[in-house]
């Protein structure tokens, strides 16, 4: 195939595997995407747990929102890159039926490829976004370009023919037309490898011309997501979120303003805790010697009456005995 140097085929791969490249460089983006609005939808989840009052569910409904419109959004541009690699498929089908088509009327080598081809996923107009095999639209290309170093290869052998035909005019043999007509076929047959090759560069230029476009387009909407994320999270759960110019500058001047919010406080707090231990050391009062708390007062006995004494009894006189009687 490096011998095919007048219709490029080295550089039609090229290209070629410059799509592939530019096309899986988008779907990677894709899946970033995804990621960070998983992200936002668990912050939002977070936030709805955290605060649960109608007034906070009020104030969080235009956070959702927000959320809502980048998903359809990323919806959006989902089925734009199904587009896109539907119609890439449907590009090298049909460009390859086309010659086999051609090829196989003059060809028999190409006749036999016509079965390998009923192998592969028929392509449907009315599906614009129906998911084809890459690796079948990668085979696709790949038998379009060897089936056209093949046809060049033929064209070549004929010119070879031709020239040795040619030889014959001069021993003045009447083959003039003949030689004529055997120029024209396989002039034919180049212009028409040619106007397959010029068919595969058209589809490799719109293509990524299409991929470009939807590149940026992806580069644009995941930095609006990365920034909202950013704003809402904290740098310690940003782990999701694949490392970019613009990340690493925000989450530079958030740590940066952490740290000068960090160093405020604990100075404002060192200066309070000091005020207040001094105003405590002056506005505490002198303590009073205690006074012996006072001696109450006795309370006066209530002298209880003498008991009365018994009676004693008088000593009754004894039998014989006068009693001096009282004067």
């Amino acid at each position: 195939m490096s011998t095919m140097h007048l219709f490029q085929i080295e550089s039609l791969q090229t290209q070629f595997q410059g799509l592939l490249h530019l096309q899986s460089e988008t779907e990677g983006k894709q899946e970033i995407m995804k990621t960070n609005l998983a992200s936002l939808k668990g912050l939002y989840g977070d936030l709805v747990k955290q605060n649960n009052k109608k007034i906070f569910l009020f104030c969080l409904d235009s956070f959702y929102f927000q959320y809502k419109t980048l998903c359809v959004e990323l919806d959006n541009i989902g089925r734009f890159i199904t587009m896109i690699n539907n119609r890439m498929y449907g590009d090298y089908y049909k460009l390859y039926n086309i010659i086999l088509m051609e090829a196989s009327q003059t060809d028999e080598t190409v006749q036999e490829l016509m079965s390998e081809f009923k192998k592969f996923t028929a392509y449907k107009d009315l599906d614009p976004f129906h998911s084809y095999p890459k690796e079948e639209m990668i085979q696709l290309h790949k038998n379009i370009l060897s089936l056209l170093n093949h046809l060049y290869v033929k064209y070549l052998r004929k010119e070879q023919e031709i020239v040795n035909y040619s030889e014959i005019t001069t021993f003045g043999m009447g083959v003039g037309n003949f030689m004529h007509t055997l120029s024209f076929e396989n002039t034919m047959v180049k212009e028409q490898i040619l106007l397959y090759v010029n068919y595969l560069q058209f589809f490799h230029k719109s293509q990524e011309k299409y991929l470009t476009k939807l590149f940026i387009r992806i580069e644009q909407f995941l930095k609006e997501v990365e920034e909202d994320i950013l704003h809402h999270r904290g740098t310690g759960q940003t782990h999701m979120i694949v490392q970019s110019p613009l990340h690493e500058e925000i989450s530079k001047e958030k740590e940066q303003k952490k740290k000068d919010l960090e160093e405020t406080i604990s100075v404002l707090e060192n200066k309070i805790e000091i005020e207040v231990k001094s105003e405590s050391k002056k506005e505490e009062p002198k303590e009073e010697p205690k006074k012996a708390d006072p001696i109450p007062p006795k309370k006066e006995e209530v002298k209880k009456p003498d008991p009365i004494p018994p009676k004693k009894e008088e000593a009754k006189p004894a039998q014989g005995s006068k009693e001096t009687p009282k004067k």
